[in-house]
C-alpha cells in the first residue's frame, strides 16, 4: 500500500523535468513553495532513489535563490531543516537559522511573533 501511494504521490505532484513537487493546477497565490513541498516529499520518503540527490540540489538551489531566507509557513519549517539535516546540509539549515534579516525565524522572534511570516510566492510568477 505504501509503494502504491507513493507511486501515486509523485505521479500528482514530482516534476522530474524541474527536480521538484509542485502543485498542478493552482495560481501562484495558492500554490505553495520548493520549501515546503520538497521537505514534505522528503519527510514522507517518496522521493526516488535516484533523483534524491537532485531534488535536494532544488531545494538548497530555492533557498539560496531566497538569500538563504525561508520562503514557508509553519508547515514547511517542521521539515525543512530535519530535510537539510538528513541530506548532508545542515550548513544550509544553519543559514536559515541565523538569517536575522525577515523573513526569518530569528527575526520574527526577536520581534515576539508566535509565527512565521514569508515574503509573497507570487515574486516567482
Amino acid at each position: 500500500l505504501a509503494k502504491t501511494v507513493a507511486a501515486d504521490f509523485n505521479k500528482h505532484f514530482f516534476n522530474a523535468a524541474n527536480m521538484t513537487y509542485d502543485e498542478p493546477g493552482r495560481n501562484c497565490k495558492e500554490y505553495l513553495s520548493p520549501q515546503t513541498t520538497i521537505s514534505l516529499a522528503a519527510e514522507l520518503g517518496v522521493i526516488p532513489p535516484e533523483h534524491e540527490e537532485k531534488v535536494i540540489q532544488t531545494l538548497v538551489d530555492d533557498i539560496a535563490s531566497h538569500d538563504w531566507h525561508l520562503n514557508c509557513g509553519i508547515v514547511g519549517i517542521k521539515y525543512l531543516l530535519p530535510t537539510l539535516s538528513k541530506a548532508g546540509r545542515g550548513d544550509v539549515a544553519l543559514m536559515i537559522m541565523q538569517a536575522r534579516t525577515p523573513p526569518s525565524y530569528i527575526y520574527m522572534v526577536e520581534q515576539g511573533a508566535t509565527t512565521v511570516r514569508t515574503a509573497p510566492f507570487s515574486a516567482r510568477c
